[in-house]
């Protein structure tokens, strides 16, 4: 009698388990590959831009800000707007901007970033600061999946050379296979910032650039231009400057990751005050350069493919997922629930058949 009733409590629940089973695993999943797609298709992306603000991603900023007060000999508001001015703008975006030192770096803390921002400074005090472990870390990672966002002096340590008024200087991270050659114009003896005219590749087959308008005025602080290798031709021209027609600004792949170098400062808004600073709002803004930021960025996000501890393991692959909803960042799968019913259904049918089995015996 008490095995009949299980017989035929075990049947019901073969029945609804096979249901259950069914159910899921006949449910509509996205893999992980369409949303790459959608995101990454050049029709779509930047149509939903606007809707995306980048919310969950995790940028890290790395600067010296002391090399600026031996330089200066003091602190200033031109100083201070360096490093606010980029946090500011990377917030607008809706990222979370998080500072941290060359020694949190060499531990290995950028596998919890998605994107690391060296901003403007004593290129001399960066190189210093790197030493070989810095250099080579920050490489690895970048190779194997992260960005990189170099701004003025950050962007001219991000090449295989620099050189100043013809001199050779040594390199840093060798991201761009060419030089960064510093100024665009003569050396000032005062070091006064200027505005620079910036004429921009409409046609850019990387970030969608077919929205901005021709020209832009930006901040010019003796920033470099970036003069390719011979044959070296693996980057997308940004920006060029117009008095002389070199790159102002390049994007590019670097292994598995992105990076984007900047001679001028186009976090800096001259006729706004929501960039932290007032020392710029002398000069006039044509427009604000934080939205083409905002593409490039998503593009460089939406094109690098991270690496679990990419610092310390490139074996490993971890892809960062944004969506077309707003405000969605997310590395999870969304398969989860079809390995959750096997992993549940399967077993609870199994003995249920085992028991109707045992009972017919």
């Amino acid at each position: 009698m008490l095995w009949n009733r299980i017989s035929i409590c075990s049947r019901r629940i073969a029945l609804v388990s096979l249901a259950v089973f069914f159910l899921i695993g006949s449910t509509s999943f996205t893999p992980v590959s369409e949303y790459i797609d959608v995101i990454s298709d050049s029709n779509v992306k930047y149509q939903v831009s606007e809707m995306i603000d980048l919310s969950g991603a995790q940028i890290a900023l790395w600067h010296t800000r002391s090399g600026y007060q031996d330089w200066w000999g003091t602190s200033s508001s031109l100083v201070d707007g360096s490093i606010v001015a980029p946090i500011r703008m990377f917030e607008w975006m809706g990222t979370t901007v998080s500072i941290v030192t060359m020694v949190d770096i060499c531990i290995g803390c950028l596998d919890d970033y998605d994107l690391l921002l060296v901003p403007g400074g004593v290129q001399e005090d960066y190189i210093a600061a790197l030493g070989t472990t810095g250099r080579d870390v920050v490489q690895n990672w970048v190779a194997s999946g992260g960005c990189y966002v170099g701004i003025c002096a950050g962007a001219s340590i991000g090449t295989s050379g620099r050189i100043r008024e013809g001199e050779e200087l040594e390199a840093g991270f060798a991201f761009f296979q060419g030089n960064a050659c510093i100024p665009v114009d003569h050396m000032r003896n005062d070091y006064e910032p200027v505005m620079k005219t910036l004429v921009t590749n409409i046609d850019c087959t990387g970030p969608d650039l077919s929205g901005e308008p021709s020209t832009h005025q930006v901040a010019y602080y003796n920033g470099a231009y970036f003069v390719p290798n011979a044959g070296y031709t693996d980057y997308h021209e940004i920006t060029a400057y117009q008095e002389n027609g070199e790159a102002a600004m390049v994007a590019f792949e670097y292994g598995t990751g992105c990076v984007f170098l900047s001679g001028v400062h186009p976090e800096i808004e001259e006729d706004s005050d929501r960039d932290g600073g007032t020392w710029d709002d002398v000069f006039d803004d044509e427009g604000s350069e934080w939205d083409m930021m905002k593409g490039v960025v998503l593009w460089m996000l939406t094109t690098a493919t991270p690496a679990i501890n990419a610092t310390t393991d490139t074996t490993s692959t971890n892809t960062t997922i944004i969506s077309t909803t707003p405000g969605t960042i997310t590395d999870e799968s969304p398969l989860q629930l079809e390995f959750l019913a096997v992993g549940i259904g399967a077993p609870v049918i199994l003995i249920a058949l085992l028991i109707v089995w045992k009972t017919k015996r």
